[in-house]
């Protein structure tokens, strides 16, 4: 099950799919399919890596200061 918009982007490729002849269906096809890989094969993985990393290497961060975010959450608070 998808979201409204993820089942209407389908329907759209369908639509686009089925308008053209077959030499072009073969392109669009591979066009889609590149175009889901870029999407979702390649950003996802690159994400959960750098998650990762940001998670186990904790060297780069500061301690709080705990005066600081005080101030901040009173200048937010007013």
């Amino acid at each position: 099950m998808g979201s409204q918009a993820g089942r209407a982007s389908r329907h759209g490729y369908i639509g686009g799919l089925t308008a053209f002849s077959g030499e072009e269906k073969a392109a669009i096809v591979a066009a889609v399919l590149l175009f889901r890989a870029l999407t979702y094969g390649i950003q996802i993985p690159i994400g959960g890596f750098t998650y990762i990393i940001w998670r186990v290497k904790s060297d780069w961060r500061r301690p709080a200061d705990a005066a600081a975010q005080r101030a901040r959450a009173s200048y937010f608070a007013t």
